[in-house]
């Protein structure tokens, strides 16, 4: 008896021995727990939860509520704030239904969508490489082409090599062609004949222009003779132009810069009839249409005399380039919903 004896109380003081220091581990470890910051202890618990948790489930008994099985690990799912209208949008996203333009959300139908016609690659990526040429000019990267002088848009074409690779991107370009050194210093030229031809002819293009958002009037002079003078004719060139214009289309002309070009290279004919598509206008009605025939031939077989002619009288010109757009528009994306019928 004194053995069995011996054996329960050796049994008893171990259990006695691991009672004693198990209670006291375990007491310290829920006190541990417990104290601990609350963004710990939820740690702690997601831990505990995501060995239950199976990607292949969505089981709120396996995650707590308001969490997910995210890649095997309960989480809760980030959610932007949603901003409203006119509210900043830079780091958030905008409320269902608005759009982020310009760091502020917008109700669509206050988005000043950009016109179709701008729309395509090729005139999108001129007018962006435009707009960003006269913002460097004028020291304001925001600046628009609306907002663009033409102080600098001359200073931008006169040193810029590719002024003319942009400018053929653009749609509804057309040409005004005059005769030899005119108009002349004096402003004797032209008489009313010749005004009111220009103007019949001008009233063609009446359509383009009305829709546009500005008109650049740009006067160059063939390559002969001194470089100021040539200057000076550029100058009355694309004046009278735009008087012209003006005279046809009244209070619907849109805003206009004009300005003249010396160049010392001289436009070339088959470069020429691929940036202007649109039909000439000349001092006659007859110069204009024997242009517009010239530049539909192929210009490598017309005879030598004629492709001299077309080269002098593409040189003797305004350029009249109607924008569409300033490039601070909106760009519709192709799943954007409701663009057609926004106002622009």
């Amino acid at each position: 008896m004194s053995g069995l004896e011996t054996t329960l109380r050796r049994s008893l003081r171990w259990s006695l021995l691991l009672t004693g220091v198990l209670v006291p581990v375990t007491a310290a470890a829920v006190v541990r727990v417990l104290r601990m910051p609350a963004p710990l202890a939820e740690v702690a618990v997601a831990e505990q939860r995501s060995r239950r948790c199976e990607p292949a489930r969505l089981d709120e008994e396996v995650c707590p509520a308001g969490e997910h099985c995210i890649a095997g690990e309960c989480k809760v799912l980030r959610r932007e704030v949603r901003r409203e209208a006119g509210e900043a949008c830079g780091g958030s996203l905008c409320s269902p239904g608005l759009e982020c333009f310009r760091g502020v959300c917008v109700e669509p139908e206050d988005l000043p969508v950009v016109p179709d016609v701008c729309r395509p690659e090729a005139v999108r990526a001129a007018v962006t490489y435009l707009r960003s040429q006269c913002a460097t000019r004028m020291g304001a990267p925001t600046t628009s082409l609306r907002d663009c002088t033409a102080e600098a848009w001359h200073a931008f074409s006169a040193t810029d090599p590719q002024f003319e690779n942009q400018l053929a991107a653009l749609p509804g370009t057309f040409s005004v062609h005059f005769e030899r050194d005119k108009p002349d210093p004096a402003l004797r030229w032209p008489g009313p004949e010749v005004r009111a031809e220009y103007r019949r002819q001008l009233a063609e293009h009446r359509a383009a222009l009305v829709t546009a958002d500005q008109v650049l009037v740009i006067g160059r002079a063939s390559v002969e003779g001194d470089l100021e003078r040539n200057r000076a004719l550029a100058e009355r060139r694309a004046a009278l132009t735009e008087e012209l214009l003006s005279l046809e289309l009244a209070d619907a002309l849109p805003q206009t810069r004009r300005w003249g070009l010396a160049h010392e290279h001289a436009l070339a004919p088959e470069r020429f009839k691929l940036d202007v598509r649109a039909p000439p206008v000349a001092w006659a009605r007859g110069e204009a249409q024997r242009l517009g025939e010239a530049l539909q031939r192929d210009l490598r077989a017309v005879p030598r005399e004629t492709w001299q002619w077309v080269q002098s009288t593409i040189n003797r010109v305004a350029l009249v380039v109607p924008l569409y757009c300033d490039g601070s528009e909106y760009y519709p994306s192709p799943a954007y919903q409701g663009a057609e019928g926004s106002r622009t």
